[in-house]
């Protein structure tokens, strides 16, 4: 940069001007600025619409002032910075979940001569339900026996109990078997699930019933 330049830089300051002429910068100073964030404002528009030309012969696309007018070559575009709220879905599934139980331990002698016999047997309001049921069955005699239980909404379950002398580490005197049941069931009404076995001279002890209540069975 030569002399006659930092000359000319110079006399441009600020503190050179006279009076009127720093007001008249000034001035125009602010309205430049105010006039660009006018401008700045209105993009996008009112109602978040933001406008544009779309040039008919290239496809060149170019944002505008929303008080702007497009030129003879190009069409007018407009779009949201949001789309429209679409439809609302379908509520899906409550996530929600309750949980019926009872424990019996027994014990529950059996006899053949009695039939069926109910070891537990739990009260449910209308609805759809995952069943499980777990019983421990006990032989006390000197000979094998089966059991056979049920569910009163369908599942059965048969169980063959060794006799005493059987070595099991519960109990060398005892021999036992597991029983277990389950089922998934739906209720129009009010309901009541039971569980119920059926042996010769045998017992069954610790039956445990718990029903999930779910939204629906697939």
């Amino acid at each position: 940069m030569n002399r006659d330049e930092l000359l000319s830089i110079k006399k441009f300051r600020l503190g050179g001007l006279s009076g009127r002429a720093r007001r008249i910068f000034v001035l125009t100073t602010v309205t430049i600025l105010l006039t660009a964030i006018v401008v700045f404002a209105t993009i996008p528009g009112p109602g978040g619409v933001i406008s544009s030309c779309y040039h008919k012969n290239d496809g060149a696309l170019r944002i505008i002032d929303s008080n702007d007018q497009c030129k003879s070559n190009e069409e007018p575009l407009s779009f949201n910075q949001t789309g429209q709220q679409g439809p609302e879905g379908p509520a899906g599934p409550s996530g929600t979940s309750q949980v019926y139980s009872i424990k019996e331990p027994g014990p529950f002698i059996l006899l053949n001569t009695n039939g069926f016999q109910s070891v537990a047997s739990k009260n449910v309001p209308a609805g759809s339900y995952v069943i499980d049921v777990k019983l421990t069955a006990v032989n006390g005699d000197v000979n094998k026996h089966n059991i056979f239980c049920t569910l009163s909404t369908g599942d059965t379950a048969e169980a063959t109990v060794p006799d005493r002398n059987f070595s099991f580490p519960l109990d060398g005197n005892l021999a036992f078997g597991s029983v277990k049941l389950h089922d998934t069931y739906t209720f129009p009404d009010p309901g009541t699930i039971n569980v119920l076995c059926r042996s010769e001279l045998m017992s069954v002890k610790n039956v445990v019933l718990t029903a999930i209540k779910v939204d629906s069975i697939q």
